[in-house]
C-alpha cells in the first residue's frame, strides 16, 4: 500500500495557504496540511514529501529548513 504525498503548507497570511493547498489538491491532486507555527511543522515533517513557506520563515528557521533544502519551495 502506497501512501499519498502530502505536503506542508507552513504560511502566516491563512489566506495564502488556503490557496496554495486549494491550487495543490485541486490541479495536481496532492493532499497540503497547513500548519500556523514551526511546532507543527517539525511535528509533520517526517510524513511530509515536500514543505512549502515563505522567504521570511525560511530565513528566520534556518537551522530547520537548510537540511531539508531539497524538500523547500520557498514563495514569496
Amino acid at each position: 500500500m502506497s501512501m499519498e504525498p502530502v505536503v506542508i503548507v507552513c504560511l502566516r497570511d491563512t489566506l495564502w495557504a488556503a490557496g496554495v493547498r486549494s491550487l495543490l489538491k485541486d490541479y495536481f491532486g496532492i493532499s497540503a496540511v497547513m500548519c500556523s507555527g514551526m511546532a507543527e511543522v517539525e511535528r509533520a515533517d517526517s510524513q511530509c514529501a515536500m514543505i512549502v513557506t515563505s522567504s521570511d520563515i525560511f530565513s528566520s528557521e534556518a537551522e530547520f529548513f537548510f537540511p531539508r533544502r531539497s524538500r523547500v519551495v520557498v514563495i514569496s
